[in-house]
């Protein structure tokens, strides 16, 4: 009878050793017994068990990391980032034609001319340059074409009188009063707020796209993508205003 209890001591101790060693299930203690009577045989098949346990977990692991890398490299952002591209592009084209008082080649670059059976950008029909701080020089590239940049020029919302020399026009640029200034500052932040609303846009759609990635935690990566690079947008919008707004007080 020694014996016996001798031997369901040792299996019981064999059991609770080889569960704290990750060992799931332990069915008869003759068994562990047959397997190895000693520890270190059941701590050895339990150490196994543990390994086994990790490395599929690992992998497991790996697999919902490369799925999520992969889903990630499928979420398309290219779309919302040339919309918002186009979107700086154009707040810059807007405010080259803001006038300040100051002559500036930028000033006519948002104008066309109706020249040769179509219409086409007044810079591509001539060059324009700086005269002096108060006169812009342009010169058209064919002189049958300046009275058709002439007319560009005036029929322009930019209130400019140019006089013809030849094959040259000399525009003369007012100088700006206070009123002039305070309106040209409330075009300039309008254009900001008019860019900041096609990139939100533009990041709404992105957004939207993300919600097809296929878990939670993809979206929120895509997501926060996206915003990344909307706020660095934003921030170039806000500095292209502000060195316009500087421009108009460095008069």
């Amino acid at each position: 009878m020694l014996g016996t209890a001798l031997r369901q001591a040792r299996s019981k101790t064999l059991t609770s050793l080889c569960c704290r060693s990750g060992v799931a299930q332990l069915t008869q203690a003759s068994s562990w017994i047959v397997f190895g009577d000693s520890q270190d045989a059941c701590m050895q098949h339990g150490w196994a068990a543990v390994q086994q346990a990790s490395f599929a977990k690992a992998s497991k692991k790996g697999k919902k990391d490369g799925n999520t890398a992969n889903a990630l490299a499928s979420f398309d952002a290219s779309q919302a980032s040339s919309e918002m591209t186009r979107a700086v592009e154009y707040l810059e084209q807007e405010l080259a034609s803001v006038r300040t008082g100051r002559a500036s080649p930028g000033l006519l670059d948002s104008l066309k001319v109706q020249v040769y059976g179509q219409r086409m950008p007044l810079k591509a029909a001539a060059s324009i340059s700086v005269r002096d701080s108060q006169t812009l020089l342009v010169t058209a590239f064919d002189p049958s074409t300046v009275a058709a940049i002439e007319k560009a020029i005036t029929s322009s919302t930019l209130s400019l009188n140019p006089r013809t020399e030849g094959q040259e026009l000399v525009i003369p640029i007012p100088r700006a009063t206070k009123e002039t200034l305070a309106a040209m500052g409330k075009i300039i932040k309008q254009a900001g707020e008019a860019a900041k609303v096609k990139v939100r846009q533009a990041r709404k759609s992105a957004v939207d796209l993300s919600k097809d990635l296929p878990s939670e935690d993809d979206q929120k990566k895509a997501e926060k993508q996206v915003q990344k690079m909307t706020d660095q947008v934003v921030v170039s919008i806000d500095k292209i205003c502000s060195a316009k707004e500087k421009e108009l007080h460095v008069l």
